[in-house]
């Protein structure tokens, strides 16, 4: 039934007429800076000439989405000297922990000085998608209904130039959706589509090998828990991607409260935030604390 209604809201908000994409020049644009993979070239020049059309641009976005899902889940960085290996899941403090990782582990990134978006793509070629024995695997987790304002905030903030969802699901995702319309349309997503930035991340976790070989480590929860494994491995974390100061829980409502925990219920659950579930319920429920942000904060 999900499905259904996910292709009946294709047809009713997307659109097979998106922008055109050359992958390649995208690349080379945001990697100019990295040396050492400017030269590497998209491995399919026809299916990269045929996404330069309006035609075909959103066919093959959303093919190469769906073909790169899986790898999408299992995104692990390993560092050979300190035999340790990160779990990476979007918008819980990946970008900042990546810059601190990569250089580690090729010494040519440690004379660049890499953007956040530099940061993002290299990633995409230091990913690992298969486990490795004798390495310790950790993961950062965030609260989920904060994490998912994040997305929102970052993903759909007016100001940025390119909406990197205008494509994704044949556009049926708009830039200037307020949060609540976001989450009601993320809601009719089938799980097994669900962007990176949106994946619930028990799902991430168990794909990689599950909570019994993964340590983790609450983002924004337990200071000491962050401070002993970075003092274990002498690491230092800043935080990057940092988003306006905001109160997350003013974006919520009770209609989108509950969409949200629809989809990160396991989240709540096995990663131990039913308490803060519990207090965001409250806050959307009484009316005198009560103030819904529909829109982007500015």
């Amino acid at each position: 039934m999900k499905w259904i209604k996910f292709f009946g809201l294709i047809l009713k908000a997307g659109s097979f007429f998106g922008r055109p994409i050359d992958f390649q020049k995208k690349r080379e644009t945001i990697l100019n800076s990295a040396a050492s993979h400017q030269k590497e070239r998209f491995h399919f020049p026809l299916a990269n000439y045929l996404a330069q059309t309006r035609m075909f641009g959103t066919f093959i976005e959303n093919i190469t989405f769906v073909k790169n899902q899986k790898n999408n889940t299992r995104n692990i960085f390993y560092v050979d000297s300190l035999k340790i290996g990160y779990v990476r899941i979007l918008k819980s403090g990946s970008t900042s922990l990546l810059k601190e990782l990569l250089p580690m582990m090729d010494e040519k990134l440690s004379e660049k000085k890499l953007s956040d978006k530099e940061i993002d793509q290299l990633a995409n070629y230091y990913a690992n998608h298969k486990h490795r024995n004798q390495y310790q695997l950790f993961t950062l987790v965030r609260n989920p209904f904060q994490r998912l304002v994040s997305a929102y905030i970052d993903l759909f903030n007016p100001n940025n130039q390119e909406f990197i969802l205008r494509n994704h699901l044949f556009g049926i995702f708009k830039h200037q959706m307020s949060f609540n319309d976001f989450v009601e349309t993320l809601a009719k997503v089938p799980v097994s589509l669900l962007e990176p930035h949106f994946v619930s991340q028990l799902k991430i976790i168990e794909a990689c090998g599950g909570l019994e070989k993964i340590r983790v480590i609450h983002l924004g929860k337990n200071k000491a828990e962050m401070d002993l494994f970075c003092s274990e491995f002498d690491l230092k974390i800043s935080h990057s991607n940092k988003s306006l100061d905001y109160n997350y829980q003013t974006f919520y409502n009770p209609i989108s409260l509950q969409r949200a925990f629809d989809l990160y219920k396991a989240d709540v659950v096995a990663l131990g935030y039913t308490d803060e579930y519990k207090k965001l319920k409250e806050f959307t429920i009484n009316p005198k604390v009560i103030e819904v942000n529909q829109n982007m904060p500015v």
